[in-house]
């Protein structure tokens, strides 16, 4: 099997979010990586990656190793409405820490072993380029895979 990278990572959680009725069932503006465009309506995600250390164990005289993988993904909702981000932010809370089964079996060619929220990320309100109020709320995520080298 090839060895991968964060790709693989980043689908998962992607995968897992548009999964989740009760979370993609509020966002009107979707799910977006980093950034997204003027026009999206909110409430909307974005999530993007922080960090990923790469651990490389090569193994004894009897294994060939494995790759360990220790990610680090913000994901966050913006909203014009302060109750409606912190109740989706709970939602995203809740599915990663309740769902770590599945997104082991989201993640193509990894093994998901460890995921967990890790710190609120805290934005106070901002006004968009249009004028519009809005209010940011989310967290920081470390999910940690583990896949053989051969």
């Amino acid at each position: 099997m090839a060895l991968t990278n964060t790709g693989p990572i980043k689908r998962g959680i992607v995968r897992l979010l548009r999964t989740s009725v009760p979370i993609t069932g509020p966002l009107r503006g979707g799910i977006h990586e980093r950034l997204s465009s003027r026009q999206v309506r909110y409430p909307y995600l974005i999530y993007s990656q922080v960090a990923a250390p790469i651990i490389t164990d090569s193994g004894g005289t009897n294994s060939d190793g494995t790759r360990e993988i220790r990610a680090l993904f913000d994901i966050s909702v913006l909203a014009t409405n302060q109750v409606d981000a912190e109740n989706i932010d709970e939602l995203i809370d809740q599915l990663f820490t309740d769902q770590q089964d599945a997104l082991d079996g989201l993640v193509d060619g990894q093994t998901v072993y460890y995921c967990q929220r890790i710190a609120d990320m805290p934005t106070g309100p901002d006004r968009d380029s249009e004028g519009r109020f809005y209010v940011q709320k989310g967290g920081t995520y470390e999910i940690w895979t583990t896949q053989p080298i051969t």
